[in-house]
C-alpha cells in the first residue's frame, strides 16, 4: 500500500510538470526547438514577393515531401487568414487559406510511425523563419486556439533568424488554430529561407521535469527499501 501510494505520488508529480499550459498563452520566443518528436503539421513557404505564387505543405514529419504539397500554389496577399486544424473524429489534418481549403491529410495519427507508440502529442509549435536581413517581413497576428485568443497574439521572427513559440495541450484531440499570416515588402527567392510552420509533436522534457521524475522515483525506491527492512525485522 505504501509503495503504491508513493509511486502514485511520484507519477502525479511528474504529470503536473507535463500538464497542458493555459490554452490562452504561448511561451516566450526561442531560437531552439522544444520538440523531441515532430508528428507533422503545415508549412507555408517561399515568399518571393508579397503577392507571389507560393507553396503550402501538409502532412507527417517531413513536410517537404512532394506528396504533401498543395496541388496548386497560392497567391499570397499582404494579409492571409489561415486555419490549421485536426478533426479527431475523422483523423484528418487540414489547412485553409482565406476561407478556401488548401489541403487535407487523412489518417494522420493512425499512420504515425512506431516512434510515436505510446507517445503523447502534447505540444503545438509555431516556427517563423525570416531568411535575410533587409528583405520582407513575416508575422502572425490574431492567433486563436479553439476560439481562445493566444497571448501574445502577434509574433514574428528577427531578420535572418528563426523563432519558435509553443503551447502545451492534448493534440490528439480535435483542435483549430486560426490567425493571419502577414507579409510586407519583397522577399528573397529561396524556397526554404522564408517560411511559417505549425507542428504538433512530443515535447522535450525540461530539466525540472527530469529532476522531479528522478526525485519521485528515488522516494519510491527508498520507501520500498524501508518496507523490505521492516518486513525482515518483524517477519
Amino acid at each position: 500500500m505504501i509503495r503504491q501510494a508513493v509511486i502514485s505520488a511520484a507519477v502525479a508529480a511528474a504529470a503536473l510538470t507535463a500538464a497542458p499550459a493555459s490554452a490562452a498563452t504561448l511561451d516566450g520566443a526561442s531560437s531552439t526547438s522544444a520538440l523531441a518528436l515532430s508528428a507533422g503539421g503545415v508549412r507555408y513557404r517561399a515568399f518571393a514577393t508579397s503577392a507571389a505564387q507560393e507553396e503550402v505543405y501538409l502532412g507527417r514529419s517531413d513536410l517537404g515531401v512532394g506528396a504533401n504539397r498543395v496541388a496548386q500554389n497560392l497567391t499570397w496577399g499582404t494579409r492571409n487568414d489561415f486555419s490549421f486544424s485536426y478533426d479527431a473524429a475523422t483523423d484528418t489534418l487540414s489547412s485553409a487559406i482565406n476561407g478556401a481549403p488548401a489541403l487535407q491529410f487523412a489518417n494522420f495519427t493512425g499512420g504515425l510511425s512506431s516512434a510515436f507508440s505510446g507517445v503523447a502529442l502534447d505540444l503545438l509549435q509555431i516556427q517563423i523563419r525570416d531568411g535575410a536581413i533587409g528583405a520582407g517581413d513575416i508575422s502572425l497576428s490574431d492567433l486563436m486556439l479553439n476560439g481562445v485568443q493566444l497571448t501574445p497574439n502577434t509574433v514574428s521572427a528577427p531578420e535572418s533568424q528563426i523563432n519558435y513559440w509553443r503551447i502545451g495541450g492534448d493534440f490528439r484531440q480535435s483542435f483549430t488554430l486560426t490567425g493571419s499570416l502577414n507579409l510586407a515588402g519583397a522577399f528573397g527567392t529561396s524556397t526554404e529561407l522564408n517560411r511559417v510552420e505549425f507542428l504538433v509533436g512530443n515535447a522535450v522534457p525540461e530539466p525540472s521535469t527530469w529532476a522531479m521524475m528522478i526525485g519521485g522515483f528515488g522516494i519510491a525506491g527508498a520507501a520500498m527499501r524501508r518496507r523490505a527492512r521492516v518486513k525482515v525485522a518483524f517477519g
